[in-house]
């Protein structure tokens, strides 16, 4: 048996569509839990009731078919010390995060369908400095 390797997932977007929660039993140890920034609804009228109803049902407690995973959700408030923390961990390497892909600014649109096939195992990223690391 594989068991999966994060301790923790954060989620720094703030998504309403929770797939990556409902998934997280096959990357998020059994006592690892996933964070998010949460934030509301995008749409408006049926469209916001439709995310917050998807959004209720993701997060219903096990005996009912949801996620055997912690879910934690986190107001964020961008401090600079705090985000200049950030950078220090991870240039020691302590913080990791995991890229699924790398693209120059000249191929967004193929950086964009990789996004929104969604089945990217990391972060897709969009160099917009060709000097930049």
């Amino acid at each position: 048996m594989i068991v999966p390797k994060f301790h923790a997932i954060i989620d720094a977007v703030g998504l309403m569509n929770q797939t990556t929660y409902i998934h997280s039993a096959d990357y998020l140890q059994p006592n690892g839990v996933f964070v998010t920034t949460f934030g509301g609804p995008k749409g408006s009228g049926f469209a916001a009731v439709r995310e917050v109803l998807d959004f209720v049902w993701a997060m219903r407690p096990v005996f009912l078919g949801g996620v055997n995973r912690k879910w934690k959700a986190m107001l964020t408030k961008h401090k600079e010390q705090e985000l200049l923390q950030l950078a220090q961990w991870m240039e020691e390497g302590k913080l990791k995060p995991v890229v699924d892909s790398v693209f120059e600014f000249d191929d967004v649109l193929n950086a964009y369908e990789k996004l929104m096939g969604g089945h990217a195992k990391g972060k897709v990223v969009v160099r917009v400095n060709p000097q930049a690391k």
